[in-house]
């Protein structure tokens, strides 16, 4: 009997590669997405910090209280553009969860498939060589017979 072969390990390989390229994808949005939070998360602090540091002076007048305002309208401004962002992310990073996850189900399904198909070559060449050793142990009866 000839060796095992799987005729869609050509597929097979097409599907492991489209599950690594979606899986890189969905790092990538996940590390933008953690990249866009923190930047967040900065801007929050800097203003807190721009903010202690003018009331900490004792002497604050009108221009300092101007600037922290514009600053203030500034953050925010970038604020929301992050949420923005982030909102966005957060639906690319589900979208591309849902896509990683189709197809590391057709690629399990093609698996299980070659395990199946594996399973049924074993079987038959079990049979075959059965049946050639009962082939075997016949001829060998006949010459013994005679």
């Amino acid at each position: 009997m000839k060796r095992f072969r799987f005729e869609l390990d050509p597929a097979l390989r097409w599907r492991k590669q489209r599950l690594d390229l979606h899986q890189a994808k969905l790092q990538q949005l996940n590390w933008e997405l953690g990249r866009v939070r923190a930047a967040s998360q900065q801007l929050a602090s800097d203003y807190q910090q721009a903010e202690a540091f003018t009331r900490s002076h004792s002497e604050i007048n009108a221009a300092d209280l101007q600037a922290l305002a514009a600053y203030r309208y500034a953050i925010d401004e970038r604020q929301r553009q992050l949420r923005r962002q982030e909102a966005q992310l957060v639906e690319d990073v589900e979208r591309q969860r849902r896509l990683w996850m189709e197809e590391a189900r057709q690629l399990q399904l093609l698996e299980k498939l070659k395990q199946r198909k594996r399973q049924e070559w074993s079987q038959q060449l079990a049979r075959e060589i059965d049946q050639q050793a009962s082939e075997a142990y016949l001829a060998q009866w006949k010459r013994g017979e005679r």
